[in-house]
């Protein structure tokens, strides 16, 4: 059986993860120089939300990627910051995309 992080891991690679967050799924990017930056998704934590949350996450990929933007300049409409994060990062030349 798959678990969403695995899912996660395999659709976007190493850098990316989900944790159990209150309740929600909390979606993480972790940069190559240690830093990392979190959103909420608005989606309860239940295996059955793993197609939702590959597909929230693809599309916060895809427009981090797109417009250089932090994974929190990426929101989503339903998504709502997770905490204080180690700092800023937007996705640079040095950035490999995963």
């Amino acid at each position: 059986m798959i678990t969403l992080r695995d899912a996660i891991k395999r659709e976007h690679g190493l850098g990316w993860s989900v944790r159990e967050m209150s309740g929600r799924i909390q979606l993480t990017r972790r940069f190559d120089d240690g830093t990392r930056s979190s959103v909420t998704l608005d989606l309860p934590w239940i295996l059955a939300r793993t197609t939702s949350t590959l597909s929230q996450s693809k599309e916060l990929r895809e427009r981090m990627e797109s417009a250089r933007l932090s994974i929190k300049e990426a929101q989503l409409p339903g998504v709502v910051p997770a905490g204080p994060c180690q700092g800023p990062h937007r996705l640079g030349a040095g950035d490999a995309a995963v």
